[in-house]
Protein backbone atom coordinates (compact mmCIF):
# COMPACT_ATOMS: atom_id res chain seq x y z
CA UNK A 1 0.00 0.00 0.00
CA UNK A 2 1.34 3.27 -1.13
CA UNK A 3 2.45 5.63 1.83
CA UNK A 4 -0.41 7.94 0.10
CA UNK A 5 -3.34 5.16 0.97
CA UNK A 6 -2.18 4.86 4.43
CA UNK A 7 -2.13 8.19 4.97
CA UNK A 8 -5.80 8.71 3.54
CA UNK A 9 -6.45 5.90 5.89
CA UNK A 10 -5.70 6.94 8.74
CA UNK A 11 -7.15 10.51 8.31
CA UNK A 12 -10.57 8.81 7.20
CA UNK A 13 -9.98 6.90 10.73
CA UNK A 14 -9.61 10.13 12.87
CA UNK A 15 -12.54 12.02 11.58
CA UNK A 16 -14.38 9.39 11.87
CA UNK A 17 -13.06 9.22 15.77
CA UNK A 18 -13.30 12.92 16.18
CA UNK A 19 -17.35 12.44 15.17
CA UNK A 20 -17.99 9.78 17.27
CA UNK A 21 -16.09 11.93 20.15
CA UNK A 22 -18.42 14.67 19.15
CA UNK A 23 -21.93 12.75 19.36
CA UNK A 24 -21.01 11.35 22.86
CA UNK A 25 -20.33 14.80 23.73
CA UNK A 26 -23.71 16.05 22.48
CA UNK A 27 -25.40 13.03 23.79
CA UNK A 28 -24.29 13.40 27.48
CA UNK A 29 -24.22 16.99 28.55
CA UNK A 30 -26.71 18.77 30.02
CA UNK A 31 -26.82 22.20 31.10
CA UNK A 32 -29.89 22.68 33.59
CA UNK A 33 -30.92 24.54 36.56
CA UNK A 34 -28.46 22.86 38.55
CA UNK A 35 -25.75 23.61 36.17
CA UNK A 36 -23.94 21.49 33.47
CA UNK A 37 -23.92 18.04 34.24
CA UNK A 38 -22.70 14.77 32.96
CA UNK A 39 -25.86 12.69 31.78
CA UNK A 40 -25.16 9.11 33.25
CA UNK A 41 -23.02 11.25 36.24
CA UNK A 42 -24.05 10.87 40.09
CA UNK A 43 -27.36 13.94 39.20
CA UNK A 44 -28.66 11.77 36.83
CA UNK A 45 -30.92 8.98 36.98
CA UNK A 46 -33.64 7.74 39.40
CA UNK A 47 -33.79 9.97 42.68
CA UNK A 48 -35.17 9.67 46.44
CA UNK A 49 -36.14 12.00 48.55
CA UNK A 50 -36.14 11.83 52.76
CA UNK A 51 -36.82 14.90 54.88
CA UNK A 52 -35.27 15.93 58.34
CA UNK A 53 -36.54 18.49 60.78
CA UNK A 54 -35.11 20.17 63.91
CA UNK A 55 -36.22 23.34 66.10
CA UNK A 56 -34.04 24.93 68.28
CA UNK A 57 -34.25 27.59 70.91
CA UNK A 58 -33.37 30.94 69.52
CA UNK A 59 -31.58 33.49 71.71
CA UNK A 60 -32.49 37.27 71.16
CA UNK A 61 -30.77 39.65 68.48
CA UNK A 62 -30.36 36.03 66.77
CA UNK A 63 -28.34 35.92 63.17
CA UNK A 64 -28.64 32.91 61.29
CA UNK A 65 -25.90 31.90 58.55
CA UNK A 66 -26.84 29.18 56.28
CA UNK A 67 -24.74 27.36 53.79
CA UNK A 68 -25.28 25.06 51.04
CA UNK A 69 -24.43 23.40 47.51
CA UNK A 70 -26.68 21.78 45.02
CA UNK A 71 -29.75 22.57 46.49
CA UNK A 72 -32.33 25.84 47.28
CA UNK A 73 -32.73 27.53 50.52
CA UNK A 74 -36.07 29.01 51.60
CA UNK A 75 -36.00 31.67 54.42
CA UNK A 76 -39.01 33.09 55.79
CA UNK A 77 -40.30 34.37 58.87
CA UNK A 78 -41.47 32.14 61.92
CA UNK A 79 -42.49 31.41 65.54
CA UNK A 80 -40.80 34.20 68.19
CA UNK A 81 -38.24 32.10 70.22
CA UNK A 82 -37.54 29.41 67.70
CA UNK A 83 -35.65 28.60 64.33
CA UNK A 84 -37.73 25.73 63.23
CA UNK A 85 -35.30 23.73 59.93
CA UNK A 86 -36.35 21.45 57.39
CA UNK A 87 -33.47 19.65 54.81
CA UNK A 88 -34.79 17.39 52.38
CA UNK A 89 -31.71 15.65 50.90
CA UNK A 90 -32.56 13.82 47.02
CA UNK A 91 -30.56 11.18 46.50
CA UNK A 92 -29.62 9.96 43.08
CA UNK A 93 -29.25 6.16 42.99
CA UNK A 94 -31.32 3.50 41.51
CA UNK A 95 -31.81 1.46 44.85
CA UNK A 96 -34.90 3.12 47.34
CA UNK A 97 -32.91 1.34 50.20
CA UNK A 98 -29.66 2.75 48.95
CA UNK A 99 -30.73 5.96 48.89
CA UNK A 100 -32.32 5.49 52.63
CA UNK A 101 -28.77 4.58 53.59
CA UNK A 102 -26.92 7.29 51.98
CA UNK A 103 -29.51 9.64 53.01
CA UNK A 104 -28.66 8.43 56.54
CA UNK A 105 -25.05 9.71 56.49
CA UNK A 106 -26.05 13.44 55.21
CA UNK A 107 -26.17 15.13 58.10
CA UNK A 108 -27.81 18.57 59.53
CA UNK A 109 -25.46 20.66 60.92
CA UNK A 110 -26.03 23.61 63.66
CA UNK A 111 -23.77 25.57 66.08
CA UNK A 112 -24.36 28.31 67.87
CA UNK A 113 -21.92 30.48 68.78
CA UNK A 114 -22.75 33.98 70.97
CA UNK A 115 -25.92 35.35 69.34
CA UNK A 116 -24.89 33.37 65.57
CA UNK A 117 -26.35 29.99 64.60
CA UNK A 118 -24.71 28.46 61.77
CA UNK A 119 -26.93 26.00 59.44
CA UNK A 120 -25.32 23.53 57.30
CA UNK A 121 -24.26 19.59 56.17
CA UNK A 122 -21.70 17.56 55.91
CA UNK A 123 -21.71 17.95 52.33
CA UNK A 124 -17.65 18.58 52.33
CA UNK A 125 -16.82 15.65 54.11
CA UNK A 126 -19.17 12.89 52.36
CA UNK A 127 -17.92 14.72 48.96
CA UNK A 128 -14.51 13.95 49.80
CA UNK A 129 -15.35 10.04 50.80
CA UNK A 130 -17.62 9.51 48.33
CA UNK A 131 -17.56 11.23 45.52
CA UNK A 132 -19.66 9.43 42.96
CA UNK A 133 -23.30 9.79 45.08
CA UNK A 134 -25.03 12.71 44.11
CA UNK A 135 -27.21 14.01 46.14
CA UNK A 136 -28.66 17.71 46.83
CA UNK A 137 -29.95 19.51 49.81
CA UNK A 138 -32.92 21.84 50.61
CA UNK A 139 -33.76 24.50 53.12
CA UNK A 140 -36.68 25.56 54.56
CA UNK A 141 -35.64 27.90 57.71
CA UNK A 142 -38.50 29.73 59.51
CA UNK A 143 -37.16 32.65 61.85
CA UNK A 144 -38.05 34.84 64.65
CA UNK A 145 -39.64 37.99 63.32
CA UNK A 146 -36.28 40.61 63.46
CA UNK A 147 -33.65 38.10 62.83
CA UNK A 148 -30.64 38.84 60.61
CA UNK A 149 -29.86 36.57 58.03
CA UNK A 150 -27.16 35.21 55.60
CA UNK A 151 -27.38 32.88 53.34
CA UNK A 152 -24.50 31.61 50.94
CA UNK A 153 -26.16 29.22 48.11
CA UNK A 154 -24.24 27.39 45.39
CA UNK A 155 -26.22 25.64 42.68
CA UNK A 156 -29.76 26.06 43.83
CA UNK A 157 -33.02 28.89 44.41
CA UNK A 158 -32.74 31.13 47.38
CA UNK A 159 -35.58 32.47 48.30
CA UNK A 160 -35.44 35.09 51.77
CA UNK A 161 -38.27 37.14 53.01
CA UNK A 162 -39.41 39.28 55.98
CA UNK A 163 -35.58 39.16 58.06
CA UNK A 164 -34.31 42.24 60.00
CA UNK A 165 -30.95 42.21 57.64
CA UNK A 166 -29.98 40.03 54.62
CA UNK A 167 -27.03 39.14 52.89
CA UNK A 168 -27.36 36.72 50.53
CA UNK A 169 -25.28 35.06 47.76
CA UNK A 170 -26.71 32.33 45.23
CA UNK A 171 -26.20 31.06 41.93
CA UNK A 172 -27.09 28.70 38.62
CA UNK A 173 -30.27 29.77 39.67
CA UNK A 174 -32.64 32.22 40.93
CA UNK A 175 -32.38 34.46 44.02
CA UNK A 176 -35.05 36.40 45.27
CA UNK A 177 -35.00 38.90 48.49
CA UNK A 178 -38.77 40.12 49.71
CA UNK A 179 -39.31 42.69 52.86
CA UNK A 180 -36.24 43.49 54.89
CA UNK A 181 -36.39 46.04 57.81
CA UNK A 182 -32.57 46.89 57.16
CA UNK A 183 -29.93 46.51 54.80
CA UNK A 184 -29.57 44.32 52.33
CA UNK A 185 -26.37 42.95 50.73
CA UNK A 186 -27.32 40.27 47.73
CA UNK A 187 -25.33 38.31 45.05
CA UNK A 188 -26.61 36.06 42.21
CA UNK A 189 -24.34 34.59 39.67
CA UNK A 190 -25.95 32.84 36.13
CA UNK A 191 -29.57 33.47 37.30
CA UNK A 192 -32.04 36.31 37.45
CA UNK A 193 -31.87 38.81 41.15
CA UNK A 194 -35.22 40.31 42.32
CA UNK A 195 -35.45 42.01 45.67
CA UNK A 196 -38.42 43.85 46.66
CA UNK A 197 -39.14 46.48 50.20
CA UNK A 198 -36.31 46.76 51.37
CA UNK A 199 -36.35 49.46 54.36
CA UNK A 200 -32.53 50.26 54.45
CA UNK A 201 -29.74 50.19 51.90
CA UNK A 202 -29.10 47.80 48.80
CA UNK A 203 -26.00 46.27 47.10
CA UNK A 204 -26.42 44.31 44.11
CA UNK A 205 -24.39 42.55 42.03
CA UNK A 206 -25.94 40.74 39.28
CA UNK A 207 -23.74 38.33 36.44
CA UNK A 208 -25.90 36.49 33.69
CA UNK A 209 -28.83 37.15 34.60
CA UNK A 210 -31.86 39.71 35.31
CA UNK A 211 -31.85 42.04 38.13
CA UNK A 212 -35.63 43.51 39.30
CA UNK A 213 -35.67 45.73 42.20
CA UNK A 214 -38.29 47.93 43.32
CA UNK A 215 -39.29 49.80 46.60
CA UNK A 216 -35.36 50.77 48.63
CA UNK A 217 -36.04 53.41 50.52
CA UNK A 218 -32.52 54.09 51.37
CA UNK A 219 -29.33 54.34 48.77
CA UNK A 220 -28.69 51.51 46.46
CA UNK A 221 -26.00 50.57 44.21
CA UNK A 222 -26.52 48.05 41.87
CA UNK A 223 -23.91 46.05 39.39
CA UNK A 224 -25.12 43.93 36.55
CA UNK A 225 -22.86 42.54 33.64
CA UNK A 226 -24.32 40.33 31.17
CA UNK A 227 -28.00 40.93 31.91
CA UNK A 228 -31.33 43.46 32.18
CA UNK A 229 -31.52 45.73 35.27
CA UNK A 230 -35.18 46.72 35.74
CA UNK A 231 -35.92 49.23 39.26
CA UNK A 232 -38.22 51.72 40.40
CA UNK A 233 -39.69 53.49 43.33
CA UNK A 234 -36.35 53.71 44.55
CA UNK A 235 -34.32 56.07 46.79
CA UNK A 236 -30.85 57.32 45.98
CA UNK A 237 -29.31 54.52 43.14
CA UNK A 238 -26.31 54.40 41.50
CA UNK A 239 -26.38 51.51 38.57
CA UNK A 240 -23.30 50.05 36.86
CA UNK A 241 -24.33 47.76 33.92
CA UNK A 242 -22.24 46.26 31.33
CA UNK A 243 -24.22 44.37 28.17
CA UNK A 244 -28.03 44.97 28.89
CA UNK A 245 -30.30 47.44 29.13
CA UNK A 246 -31.39 49.80 32.54
CA UNK A 247 -34.90 50.51 32.68
CA UNK A 248 -35.07 52.84 36.00
CA UNK A 249 -38.18 54.58 37.22
CA UNK A 250 -39.59 56.34 40.48
CA UNK A 251 -36.05 57.47 41.98
CA UNK A 252 -36.52 59.79 45.13
CA UNK A 253 -33.07 61.31 44.72
CA UNK A 254 -30.37 61.64 42.77
CA UNK A 255 -29.43 58.83 40.02
CA UNK A 256 -25.87 57.88 38.51
CA UNK A 257 -25.66 54.98 36.17
CA UNK A 258 -22.35 54.57 34.65
CA UNK A 259 -23.01 51.54 31.12
CA UNK A 260 -21.00 49.70 28.78
CA UNK A 261 -22.73 48.34 25.67
CA UNK A 262 -26.11 49.27 27.31
CA UNK A 263 -29.44 50.85 26.42
CA UNK A 264 -30.84 53.50 28.78
CA UNK A 265 -34.12 54.22 29.86
CA UNK A 266 -34.92 56.73 32.56
CA UNK A 267 -38.42 57.85 34.03
CA UNK A 268 -39.01 59.93 36.44
CA UNK A 269 -36.38 61.18 38.70
CA UNK A 270 -36.60 63.57 41.55
CA UNK A 271 -33.00 65.07 41.95
CA UNK A 272 -30.36 64.90 39.67
CA UNK A 273 -29.25 62.45 36.47
CA UNK A 274 -25.67 61.57 35.46
CA UNK A 275 -25.92 58.96 32.83
CA UNK A 276 -22.86 57.40 30.55
CA UNK A 277 -22.90 54.75 28.44
CA UNK A 278 -21.98 53.23 25.00
CA UNK A 279 -23.01 51.40 21.52
CA UNK A 280 -26.61 51.92 22.85
CA UNK A 281 -28.97 55.08 23.28
CA UNK A 282 -30.10 56.81 26.50
CA UNK A 283 -33.82 58.12 27.07
CA UNK A 284 -34.40 60.34 29.44
CA UNK A 285 -38.35 61.39 30.66
CA UNK A 286 -39.21 63.49 33.37
CA UNK A 287 -36.14 64.70 35.45
CA UNK A 288 -36.08 67.12 38.28
CA UNK A 289 -32.33 68.04 38.96
CA UNK A 290 -29.82 69.03 36.70
CA UNK A 291 -28.89 66.19 33.93
CA UNK A 292 -25.22 65.19 32.25
CA UNK A 293 -25.30 62.65 30.03
CA UNK A 294 -22.67 60.99 28.22
CA UNK A 295 -22.98 58.75 25.22
CA UNK A 296 -20.50 57.08 22.94
CA UNK A 297 -21.39 55.30 19.76
CA UNK A 298 -25.63 56.32 20.14
CA UNK A 299 -28.56 58.37 20.13
CA UNK A 300 -29.99 60.57 23.35
CA UNK A 301 -33.48 61.68 23.64
CA UNK A 302 -34.62 63.80 26.72
CA UNK A 303 -38.09 64.70 27.28
CA UNK A 304 -39.31 66.86 29.95
CA UNK A 305 -35.68 67.54 32.24
CA UNK A 306 -36.68 70.61 34.92
CA UNK A 307 -33.37 71.45 35.28
CA UNK A 308 -30.09 72.21 32.92
CA UNK A 309 -28.81 69.67 30.40
CA UNK A 310 -25.15 69.46 29.66
CA UNK A 311 -25.01 66.19 27.07
CA UNK A 312 -21.95 64.77 24.66
CA UNK A 313 -22.82 62.06 22.04
CA UNK A 314 -20.89 60.27 19.18
CA UNK A 315 -22.34 58.69 16.05
CA UNK A 316 -25.68 59.14 17.04
CA UNK A 317 -28.84 61.93 17.55
CA UNK A 318 -30.03 64.32 20.15
CA UNK A 319 -33.72 64.73 19.89
CA UNK A 320 -34.52 66.87 23.27
CA UNK A 321 -38.35 68.57 24.23
CA UNK A 322 -39.20 70.28 26.90
CA UNK A 323 -35.59 71.32 28.77
CA UNK A 324 -36.24 73.72 31.41
CA UNK A 325 -32.77 74.72 32.19
CA UNK A 326 -29.89 75.66 30.16
CA UNK A 327 -29.02 73.36 27.03
CA UNK A 328 -25.49 72.69 26.54
CA UNK A 329 -24.89 70.04 24.12
CA UNK A 330 -21.65 68.68 22.19
CA UNK A 331 -22.30 66.04 18.99
CA UNK A 332 -19.51 64.27 17.02
CA UNK A 333 -20.59 62.36 13.88
CA UNK A 334 -24.91 62.94 14.22
CA UNK A 335 -27.06 66.03 14.46
CA UNK A 336 -29.31 68.18 17.24
CA UNK A 337 -33.18 68.61 17.13
CA UNK A 338 -34.57 70.00 20.25
CA UNK A 339 -38.24 71.82 20.80
CA UNK A 340 -39.20 74.27 23.72
CA UNK A 341 -35.95 75.41 25.59
CA UNK A 342 -36.57 77.66 28.03
CA UNK A 343 -32.98 77.97 29.23
CA UNK A 344 -30.97 78.82 26.13
CA UNK A 345 -29.06 76.36 24.05
CA UNK A 346 -24.98 76.26 23.66
CA UNK A 347 -24.72 73.67 21.01
CA UNK A 348 -21.78 72.37 18.96
CA UNK A 349 -22.03 69.57 15.82
CA UNK A 350 -19.78 67.62 14.10
CA UNK A 351 -21.64 66.21 11.05
CA UNK A 352 -25.10 67.07 10.28
CA UNK A 353 -28.25 69.41 10.83
CA UNK A 354 -28.99 71.25 13.83
CA UNK A 355 -33.08 72.28 14.19
CA UNK A 356 -33.75 74.40 17.76
CA UNK A 357 -38.13 74.87 17.43
CA UNK A 358 -39.38 77.16 20.53
CA UNK A 359 -36.92 78.44 22.18
CA UNK A 360 -36.22 81.36 24.44
CA UNK A 361 -32.82 82.98 26.21
CA UNK A 362 -29.38 83.00 24.39
CA UNK A 363 -28.15 80.62 21.54
CA UNK A 364 -25.10 79.90 20.68
CA UNK A 365 -24.75 77.13 17.67
CA UNK A 366 -21.75 75.86 15.61
CA UNK A 367 -22.40 73.32 12.83
CA UNK A 368 -19.57 71.31 10.65
CA UNK A 369 -20.74 69.66 8.01
CA UNK A 370 -24.28 70.56 8.79
CA UNK A 371 -26.64 73.60 8.38
CA UNK A 372 -29.00 75.54 11.12
CA UNK A 373 -32.69 76.41 11.63
CA UNK A 374 -33.76 78.33 14.38
CA UNK A 375 -36.94 79.57 15.72
CA UNK A 376 -37.78 81.25 18.39
CA UNK A 377 -40.93 80.53 21.03
CA UNK A 378 -41.39 84.27 20.82
CA UNK A 379 -40.03 87.90 20.22
CA UNK A 380 -35.75 87.24 20.93
CA UNK A 381 -34.72 87.14 24.70
CA UNK A 382 -31.27 86.62 24.32
CA UNK A 383 -28.51 86.74 21.70
CA UNK A 384 -28.17 84.48 18.86
CA UNK A 385 -24.88 83.54 17.36
CA UNK A 386 -25.08 79.82 14.79
CA UNK A 387 -22.24 79.29 12.17
CA UNK A 388 -22.96 76.38 9.82
CA UNK A 389 -21.05 74.76 6.73
CA UNK A 390 -24.33 74.18 4.73
CA UNK A 391 -26.65 77.97 5.67
CA UNK A 392 -28.84 79.41 8.33
CA UNK A 393 -32.75 79.76 9.08
CA UNK A 394 -33.65 82.10 11.42
CA UNK A 395 -37.38 82.97 11.98
CA UNK A 396 -38.07 86.24 13.55
CA UNK A 397 -41.36 87.01 15.39
CA UNK A 398 -42.87 89.85 15.81
CA UNK A 399 -41.85 92.15 18.48
CA UNK A 400 -37.69 90.81 18.49
CA UNK A 401 -35.54 93.71 18.63
CA UNK A 402 -31.51 93.26 17.90
CA UNK A 403 -28.65 94.21 15.73
CA UNK A 404 -27.91 92.12 13.17
CA UNK A 405 -24.47 91.06 11.34
CA UNK A 406 -24.86 88.07 8.55
CA UNK A 407 -22.47 86.66 6.36
CA UNK A 408 -21.74 84.08 3.84
CA UNK A 409 -18.15 83.02 2.26
CA UNK A 410 -20.26 81.16 -0.93
CA UNK A 411 -23.81 82.25 -0.54
CA UNK A 412 -26.32 84.96 0.09
CA UNK A 413 -27.64 86.58 2.76
CA UNK A 414 -31.44 86.87 2.45
CA UNK A 415 -33.11 89.11 4.95
CA UNK A 416 -37.01 90.42 4.70
CA UNK A 417 -37.95 91.54 7.44
CA UNK A 418 -40.42 94.56 7.93
CA UNK A 419 -38.31 97.81 10.01
CA UNK A 420 -34.83 96.19 9.07
CA UNK A 421 -32.64 99.34 9.18
CA UNK A 422 -29.21 98.72 7.11
CA UNK A 423 -25.85 99.87 7.88
CA UNK A 424 -23.89 97.85 5.18
CA UNK A 425 -25.54 95.24 2.89
CA UNK A 426 -23.84 93.41 0.15
CA UNK A 427 -25.36 89.54 -1.40
CA UNK A 428 -22.95 87.66 1.04
CA UNK A 429 -22.82 90.39 3.85
CA UNK A 430 -25.42 92.13 6.11
CA UNK A 431 -24.86 94.43 8.75
CA UNK A 432 -28.84 96.07 9.99
CA UNK A 433 -30.71 97.16 13.26
CA UNK A 434 -34.56 96.08 14.44
CA UNK A 435 -36.00 97.66 16.57
CA UNK A 436 -33.66 99.34 19.21
CA UNK A 437 -31.18 96.47 18.68
CA UNK A 438 -30.65 95.68 22.17
CA UNK A 439 -29.74 92.12 21.71
CA UNK A 440 -27.06 91.10 18.98
CA UNK A 441 -27.35 88.01 15.83
CA UNK A 442 -24.43 86.86 14.23
CA UNK A 443 -24.95 84.17 11.95
CA UNK A 444 -22.60 82.96 9.69
CA UNK A 445 -22.25 79.89 6.73
CA UNK A 446 -19.57 78.87 4.59
CA UNK A 447 -21.40 77.19 1.58
CA UNK A 448 -25.05 77.86 2.01
CA UNK A 449 -27.18 81.04 2.41
CA UNK A 450 -27.78 82.89 5.24
CA UNK A 451 -31.64 83.25 5.31
CA UNK A 452 -34.30 85.54 7.80
CA UNK A 453 -37.56 85.51 7.78
CA UNK A 454 -41.02 86.94 9.69
CA UNK A 455 -42.57 85.02 11.69
CA UNK A 456 -46.15 86.82 12.81
CA UNK A 457 -47.86 84.26 14.15
CA UNK A 458 -46.31 84.57 17.10
CA UNK A 459 -47.32 87.10 19.42
CA UNK A 460 -45.36 89.33 22.61
CA UNK A 461 -45.57 87.72 25.32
Amino acid sequence: MSARRVGLLLLLLGFGGAVEGVWNVRNHVDIGAMGCHLLGSRFDGPSFSFEETKALEAPASLRVEIANGFGAVSVLEGRPGSVDVTLRKVVFLRSEDKAREFARRIVLETALEGSTLRVGTNRASLERSDGTTGFETHFEVKLPPGTAVKVDNDHGAVDVSDVASAEVAGSYESVRVERVAGDARVSGRHGDVSVSGVAGSLTLSARFGQAKVRDVKGPARLEVEHGDVEAEQMGQLSVEIKHGDATLGAVRGDLELRGEHAGVRIEAVSGRATVSTSYNDVELRDVGGDVRSTVDHGGLQAVGLKGALQAELSFGDASLEGIAGALEVKVDHGGVHAKDLQGGAKVEVLGDDVVLEGFRGPVEVEVQRGSVELTPAGPLTGSVSATAANGVRLEVPAGSSFELLATSSRGEVQAELPGLSFKEKSPSRLAATLGGGELRVTLSADHGDVVLTPRKDVAER
